[in-house]
């Protein structure tokens, strides 16, 4: 699949515009603060039922995705 206007301006930067798996140098990495998940007794619990304690506060997962391409050999993008 062709992206939108990019694959030109990471070759004419000199990084590859090829994922690593296919025999390129991008690496994609995904982040995800929080997720739904299911319980031992097969209930689902949602993101926003989930929560995290830090130094005593109690904070809900937001479910915010964080996407990032590396180029392992010019750096990130």
């Amino acid at each position: 699949m062709k992206y939108y206007g990019i694959d030109h301006v990471l070759r004419d930067m000199g990084s590859s515009d090829t994922l690593f798996a296919n025999g390129g140098d991008i690496r994609l990495v995904s982040f995800a603060h929080g997720r739904s998940r299911q319980t031992d007794n097969g209930d689902w619990v949602t993101i926003g039922e989930q929560h995290y304690e830090v130094d005593g506060k109690s904070y809900r997962y937001t479910g915010a995705w964080y996407n990032f391409a590396l180029d392992e050999i010019n750096g990130g993008e």
